[in-house]
C-alpha cells in the first residue's frame, strides 16, 4: 500500500516487490475484497486518512 500512496505504477511496485503483474492484481483484488472497498482510490483515501 505504501507504494500505491507514493504514486508508484505497476510496473515500479512489480520491480521493487520482485512479484509478477498478475500476483500484485491479485493482493490489490484480496485487499479490497477484505476491506471492501471498490476504487482503487478508496485504498488511497484509506491510506491518507490511517496515516494522519
Amino acid at each position: 500500500m505504501q507504494l500505491i500512496l507514493k504514486n508508484k505504477n505497476e510496473s515500479n511496485i512489480t520491480s521493487t516487490l520482485n512479484i509478477s503483474q498478475q500476483t500484485l492484481k491479485i493482493q490489490k483484488f484480496n485487499i479490497m475484497y477484505k476491506l471492501k472497498l471498490r476504487r482503487m482510490s478508496d485504498i488511497v483515501t484509506l491510506g491518507i486518512t490511517s496515516y494522519f
